[in-house]
């Protein structure tokens, strides 16, 4: 079943009404709603393939768990404020060589490292990524295991 993701201002649904015409109408999209940037001008066709396209299939976890593990980013409808996505981090082994140069690990667990001789191999990680590019750990919920607002993110 495909749900609206992002709720259409009324200027937009004003727009597509118009737009049923072949005339170019002025249209605000997400990206430029709340900035100075032009707006875009589309005629009929083109806004009902925009309108189309903040379309998607709304789907439970298990439906979206296979592309999820290819690595293929996912998210939630309701959880649209909390983050923009979320993906399985590619498995890869850090050799001990190449520790002090991560700027991601603190000096005394370089240390520690150096000392047991020993890289760093991650696995099995799913981060979530926020509006503002901020990446942190995901650990899943039996509410998110259970939801029916899941979707892929697709070029």
């Amino acid at each position: 079943m495909k749900q609206k993701i992002h709720l259409s201002t009324e200027e937009q649904m004003e727009n597509f009404e118009t737009g049923l015409s072949n005339e170019k109408i002025t249209v605000k999209t997400p990206e430029n709603l709340s900035s100075e940037k032009p707006s875009i001008y589309l005629n009929a066709e083109e806004v009902g393939e925009w309108l189309n396209s903040l379309f998607i299939e709304l789907l439970k976890f298990e439906e979206v768990l296979k592309a999820f593990k290819q690595g293929k980013p996912i998210s939630r409808q309701s959880k649209s404020e909390e983050y923009l996505f979320i993906y399985k981090q590619i498995p890869a082994k850090i050799d001990v060589s190449i520790v002090p140069a991560m700027t991601s690990v603190p000096d005394e667990v370089k240390e520690v490292m150096k000392k047991l001789e020993k890289g760093f191999h991650y696995k099995n990680q799913a981060v979530q990524v926020d509006k503002n590019g901020n990446v942190t750990y995901w650990i899943p919920t039996v509410e998110d295991l259970l939801a029916e607002d899941w979707y892929i993110l697709e070029d």
